[in-house]
């Protein structure tokens, strides 16, 4: 999930920054690449639906106990199925580790996290941070 091909446009993780986290106890090395939200202090996960979104999961280690979370300038994310974001669109986790447009009935709205382009045919978003 590090690359993004959208036309002729690449988004790579340019700007990318990682922080240090704890992470929640039903996360492993599949949620790789997936939207997190944070569970607990100093602690990440998946969360529930309309969580704000924090970043991707970048790494997680052997015992899960710590990871990191991707938070660049820019990152590309899986979006729900159905029901993807547009561009200017602001975004929230929905738990499964995609992320699904943000209403005024979610925890994390307002969210300051805006899409800048959906490609629909892989359904990746790119997200400013």
């Amino acid at each position: 999930m590090a690359r993004a091909t959208f036309d002729y446009l690449n988004y790579n993780d340019l700007n990318l920054r990682t922080l240090p986290f704890k992470a929640h106890v039903s996360l492993d090395a599949d949620d790789v690449g997936k939207a997190v939200t944070v569970t607990g202090d100093f602690e990440v996960g998946l969360g529930s639906d309309g969580d704000p979104l924090i970043g991707r999961l970048d790494y997680i280690d052997a015992g899960t106990v710590y990871c990191t979370v991707a938070v660049g300038d820019a990152l590309v994310l899986d979006g729900v199925s159905g029901a993807l974001p547009s561009e200017k669109n602001c975004v929230v986790v929905n738990g499964l580790g995609a992320v699904r447009v943000a209403t005024s009935a979610d925890a994390g709205y307002p969210s300051d996290k805006s899409v800048l382009g959906v490609d629909a045919a892989t359904r990746h978003v790119v997200v400013l941070f």
